[in-house]
C-alpha cells in the first residue's frame, strides 16, 4: 500500500506536460488536410479577382472608344464604328485621329497600355477586341461585345506602339 501511495506522489510531483508524438503528427496531418482544400479555393479566387480587373480596365477602353466615336460622329457624320481603328493600320485620317484620341486619353488616364482596338463582328454580333498590357503589365485581349459580355484572354503576344 505505501509503494502505491509512493508511486502516485511521484507520478504527481513530476506532472509530465507536452504532447506526444503520435498528436503533434496528427494535427500535422488534419492541418495539411485542411491546407490541402483550402489552397486551390483561394487560388481560384484570386485568379477570378484579376479576370474582373482585366474586365474593368477593358470596359474602361471600351467606353474611350465610345467617347471618342461620339465626339467625332459629332463632327464628322461620314464616320462608322469601323472608324476605330489603331491608329499605325489602314483608316482615313480622320479614322486614325480616333484611335489616337483613344489612345491618349487611356494612357493619360491610367496605366494601360493600348495595343489595338478593331472593330468586328463576333457570332454575329458588334464587338470590339482590344489588346492591352493590363494595369500590372499582363497582355490582355478582350472581346467586348457592344452592349454585351466583356471576355479576356491573358498571356497573347502582341506590340504596344510607344
Amino acid at each position: 500500500m505505501k509503494n502505491k501511495i509512493k508511486k502516485l506522489m511521484n507520478r504527481a510531483l513530476r506532472k509530465e506536460e507536452g504532447f506526444t508524438l503520435v498528436e503533434i503528427i496528427v494535427v500535422i496531418v488534419i492541418m495539411a488536410i485542411l491546407a490541402a482544400i483550402a489552397i486551390p479555393s483561394v487560388l481560384g479566387y484570386i485568379n477570378d479577382a484579376q479576370d474582373a480587373k482585366y474586365i474593368a480596365e477593358a470596359r474602361t477602353i471600351y467606353l474611350a472608344c465610345q467617347v471618342e466615336e461620339a465626339k467625332a460622329n459629332s463632327t464628322n457624320s461620314n464616320l462608322t464604328s469601323t472608324s476605330l481603328i489603331h491608329a499605325d493600320s489602314g483608316g482615313s485620317a480622320d479614322e486614325k485621329a480616333i484611335a489616337s484620341d483613344v489612345e491618349t486619353r487611356i494612357e493619360t488616364e491610367s496605366d494601360l497600355k493600348v495595343g489595338t482596338i478593331d472593330y468586328t463582328t463576333v457570332d454575329g454580333d458588334e464587338a470590339y477586341i482590344i489588346e492591352f498590357a493590363a494595369s500590372d503589365s499582363t497582355a490582355v485581349k478582350a472581346t467586348v461585345v457592344v452592349n454585351g459580355d466583356i471576355e479576356v484572354e491573358t498571356g497573347v503576344t502582341f506590340t504596344v506602339t510607344p
